[in-house]
């Protein structure tokens, strides 16, 4: 199994890398989590516990000294902070088209390298949502048009549509079509 450690959020809140991929395992219910346990040693295990508990990541409903980890459950504040990033990329992988034909007539698959544009997308998006929902809105925008002019053909590959920041281009062409209706709905409208 791999784990991405967020070591910002490692720095922000203080945890240890072992306390996040413990809470990360709970939060998963992985099966691997048992492995885990037995490579760590127990006092060091509750320590961990009550260090998370105190930052508010988990409740720990364990009454007596006995380690349950059934009995461990995770707040909403470590699954929004963990989960936050990797769902923001996977809307992004959802709506962005998978292959498309090449002027050449051969098909082209365009949501290569997906773990260097996921690295990239979270460096970009840094987990805001606005942003986040900025670029959505400009590649539903990007595909309207694209499907419209017949342009399909020439939309980049994953990668390189993060890397030249294409949604910029079409963030503007949404600015300038809004600014256009402004401009036609306001001219003449009124009757005197």
């Amino acid at each position: 199994m791999r784990i991405e450690v967020d070591t910002e959020l490692l720095f922000k809140y203080n945890i240890t890398p072992n306390q996040f991929i413990l809470i990360y395992l709970i939060s998963n219910e992985s099966k691997i989590l048992k492995d885990f346990i037995n490579l760590v040693d127990e006092n060091e295990l509750k320590e961990d516990l009550k260090v998370l508990e105190k930052i508010n990541f988990i409740h720990n409903l364990n009454t007596n000294d006995k380690l349950n980890f059934s009995n461990v459950v995770v707040r909403d504040e470590f699954l929004n902070l963990v989960n936050l990033k990797a769902d923001l990329f996977e809307e992004l992988l959802d709506i962005y088209p998978i292959k498309v034909r090449r002027p050449d007539g051969f098909y082209d698959y365009l949501k290569t390298d997906s773990a260097r544009s996921r690295k990239r997308y979270n460096q970009l998006v840094r987990g805001n949502k606005l942003k986040h929902r900025k670029i959505i809105n400009a590649l539903k925008y990007e595909l309207e048009i694209r499907q419209k002019e017949g342009s399909m053909m020439y939309m980049k590959r994953l990668p390189k549509w993060l890397s030249s920041r294409e949604w910029e281009v079409f963030e503007e062409r949404i600015k300038d079509e809004e600014k256009e209706v402004e401009l036609t709905s306001t001219y003449g409208t009124n009757i005197e």
